[in-house]
């Protein structure tokens, strides 16, 4: 906008269009609107470079937590609910803490969490933390739905935000040893910062006395100190850091990832993140039903049936990089579901149910 004291810049806004997925009639404005104060004379506005496309900065969610707290507990139900919600956007990774003691997902692996809360100066459980420099720390007497949704909005407003930095992940099995490749570029000049990769073991669930635990960290690697990165890169260079990792046993290959995750140092904020799906790698043979499960119909362009003769537990829809781009939980036998708003390309698809697992891959046109 320009007038007696012309602006010296841009301002960029950008909006969520989640809302109109699948709709195939669509019209754009845009509104101006004040209320006087202080206008003595506006001449006009402009707008430059409008554009629509995918998001590419995914959010990381690190939850604190521990089976010991009441509160912890009670807000679980929630935490998983925003989580599978924002899927897409976000890579949660729960950090079960050492305080109060006889946590028994804390006891496999104490530093890591230990770290996280030094790190981020945690005074109390439950607390969270939305791409590093936002915080939530479940306050007393909260009211539950208002505060997710507070959350929610934080990690939607990140989301639509331009990563600092590209990240991918490449990985291989050697006996029971795992030898990560993490490929990092600059998307900006970041000569001078302080930044550290983190790379992280996370489970997907865990049973524990009944009771289901999600995203649980399991090793930090190639420790809970991460590694630096090279701080006198300018945009458009790239890296590789090569790490290995070699767990206690090889369960902890199964239904696992890996989550890479470039942080600034000083002020906290994670640039960007990525994951790898272990069972991409794996040499844990699960019982294939996949002759019970069909998919169709494929190519597919808007709804994609999965018919199972057995239940459905859980289905995950992984891109050609191994993303995570979908998590379905609770199903029936016959589900629909919609991939209209899928980038055209190959994708794979692994479900579990309690006969076994599947895994199937189809073309979005």
């Amino acid at each position: 906008g320009w007038n007696e004291n012309p602006m010296n810049e841009w301002n960029t806004a950008r909006h969520s269009l989640d809302n109109i997925i699948g709709s195939t009639n669509v019209r754009f404005r845009i509104a101006y609107a004040a209320d006087g104060g202080g206008v003595s004379k506006v001449d006009g506005f402009a707008f430059d470079d409008v554009w629509i496309g995918d998001r590419t900065q995914n959010v990381v969610y690190e939850y604190f937590v521990n089976t010991n707290i009441a509160d912890a507990q009670s807000y679980y139900p929630q935490t998983r609910d925003l989580e599978e919600d924002l899927i897409e956007d976000i890579i949660p990774i729960h950090y079960h803490t050492s305080y109060p003691s006889g946590d028994p997902l804390n006891q496999f692996y104490t530093s890591g969490p230990s770290s996280r809360v030094f790190f981020y100066g945690v005074s109390q459980i439950p607390y969270a933390r939305s791409n590093g420099n936002s915080y939530f720390d479940f306050p007393s007497r909260l009211n539950t739905l208002a505060y997710f949704k507070a959350i929610s909005d934080s990690i939607n407003i990140k989301s639509l935000s331009d990563p600092k930095v590209d990240i991918s992940i490449s990985a291989v099995k050697n006996a029971n040893t795992c030898n990560i490749a993490v490929n990092l570029k600059n998307n900006v000049d970041l000569t001078g910062k302080m930044l550290g990769l983190q790379c992280a073991a996370v489970k997907n669930s865990i049973n524990v006395s009944g009771k289901v635990y999600h995203n649980i960290l399991r090793s930090f690697i190639p420790d809970a100190s991460g590694t630096a990165i090279a701080g006198n890169l300018s945009a458009g260079e790239s890296q590789v850091i090569n790490l290995n990792w070699t767990p206690s046993n090889s369960d902890e290959f199964a239904n696992a990832k890996i989550i890479a995750f470039v942080q600034d140092l000083t002020t906290k904020e994670i640039y960007q993140a990525a994951t790898y799906d272990l069972s991409l790698i794996t040499d844990i043979d699960p019982v294939d039903i996949g002759e019970l499960v069909s998919v169709f119909p494929n190519p597919v362009s808007d709804l994609l049936y999965v018919v199972s003769e057995v239940d459905l537990n859980e289905i995950q829809i992984f891109d050609i990089s191994g993303r995570l781009v979908r998590n379905y939980s609770k199903l029936s036998r016959n589900i629909c579901l919609p991939v209209n708003d899928l980038v055209g390309g190959v994708y794979l698809m692994k479900g579990n149910t309690l006969k076994g697992s599947f895994v199937k891959k189809f073309v979005k046109q």
